[in-house]
């Protein structure tokens, strides 16, 4: 492959003509971790925290668990730390102290011709690469020569400094979108509790909440027919009990499986306005999540789904309002199993709710659904943000694209 002017190429690829490739132990102090006695730990903020793997890493800096009295190996405010064993293997926070670090841990300390952030920006890009190095299958392990051996391009600090910068700036608008969309998640659910326990109005609705069981309002029938091995890339939409769990909150905004025509002549269809509860479930507070189905077009519905059809009420209201915490204690109780808990359409068909007039329930699930759209929106920026700091780490790390 032509190698255009001003750029070489090396063992790593193609870099430009004045960077170089160093080894990673050239650049940086390699610190690797050692645990010091059992005895000596202890949560009375004794001696040094130690870190002993990911327990105490969180996504940027880790966090105070335990203590040591007697530290072996330290890191230093700054250093990059990076886990070295088991199934966290490659995982990475910045030292936020001075800390004792345990066999589990690393740590990576610049020297005077590196800057740690460009240094953990080029081994978060290598991370693949690293893991594919690692020893054992079960439990992978990053030995010492593994990692003081990697070897990653490095132009001179002042460009790095520069990368390491720019690179921040998307990483600190990622941040700043994780914060907000923590906050609009806090704020929706201060509203759900209000709203859908009537303890706050929206303007212009008063008067009394009736009580209902939901057997007075709709019925219940059970999905069958879609099994895991019939879901095809394209054909009918189906709905399968686990994408309550993993895919769907409140209502079903996506589809995610399909079914051939053979499959959906034997399957229970769903039909817009329909609750799908999950009937099974791995626990009691988790058993029978549920979502509102609100496509025009039909779709059906895999075992393990109990589906209900309620009348002359607001489907999305509903959606919201069946998986507040005052009613997922109700479905907590009624569920039946340890390894695995169920619950039966008998048994929700007895779940107890308040509910205003038709009006209100829409003007509430509206409210609510428009938070639900301003966090996607949120999630979607998050997303795309992501992808372009992916873009620009392939760019800036390879010196394919040079800072002024």
């Amino acid at each position: 492959m032509e190698v255009k002017p001003g750029y070489k190429q090396t063992e790593v690829g193609v870099i430009p003509e004045d960077w170089e490739i160093q080894k990673l132990d050239v650049i940086a102090e390699i610190i690797m971790g050692q645990s010091p006695r059992g005895s000596s730990y202890n949560k009375k903020q004794q001696g040094l925290p130690l870190i002993n793997g990911p327990t105490e890493f969180t996504n940027k800096t880790p966090i105070k668990i335990q203590w040591t009295t007697e530290p072996t190996k330290t890191c230093k405010k700054d250093d990059l730390l990076i886990c070295v064993r088991g199934s966290s293997t490659g995982r990475m926070n910045i030292s936020n102290d001075e800390y004792c670090i345990g066999r589990g841990v690393s740590a990576i300390r610049s020297n005077s011709n590196s800057n740690t952030k460009y240094i953990t920006y080029q081994l978060e890009s290598a991370i693949r690469d690293l893991l594919s190095l690692t020893t054992g299958s079960t439990f992978p392990n990053l030995n010492s020569d593994t990692i003081r051996s990697l070897k990653i391009p490095v132009p001179r600090v002042k460009e790095q400094t520069a990368i390491a910068t720019a690179l921040s700036d998307v990483d600190a608008l990622i941040s700043g979108l994780d914060r907000l969309i923590e906050k609009k998640r806090a704020i929706k659910q201060a509203a759900m509790q209000e709203l859908l326990t009537g303890k706050r109005r929206l303007p212009g609705f008063s008067g009394e909440w009736t009580k209902k069981i939901l057997s007075e309002i709709g019925t219940f029938i059970k999905g069958k027919g879609v099994k895991k091995d019939d879901v095809i890339p394209n054909g009918h939409p189906c709905i399968r009990y686990g994408e309550l769990y993993t895919h769907h909150n409140d209502s079903i905004k996506k589809i995610y499986s399909y079914i051939p025509d053979e499959i959906a002549k034997t399957s229970q269809k769903i039909k817009n306005g329909d609750i799908l509860f999950a009937g099974s479930g791995e626990t009691a507070e988790d058993i029978g999540k549920c979502a509102s189905y609100l496509f025009d077009n039909e779709a059906y519905a895999g075992g393990d789904v109990i589906i209900f059809s309620p009348k002359e009420q607001n489907s999305e209201f509903l959606g919201y309002l069946l998986n507040c915490p005052m009613v997922s204690r109700q479905k907590a109780r009624m569920g039946q199993g340890d390894a695995i808990v169920h619950i039966s359409a008998k048994n929700l068909s007895q779940i107890e709710i308040s509910l205003p007039p038709l009006p209100e329930q829409t003007a509430i699930a509206t409210v609510l659904s428009d938070m639900d759209a301003e966090i996607s929106a949120l999630e979607t920026r998050k997303t795309k943000t992501i992808s372009l700091k992916q873009g620009m780490m392939q760019e800036l790390l390879t010196g394919r694209i040079r800072l002024v």
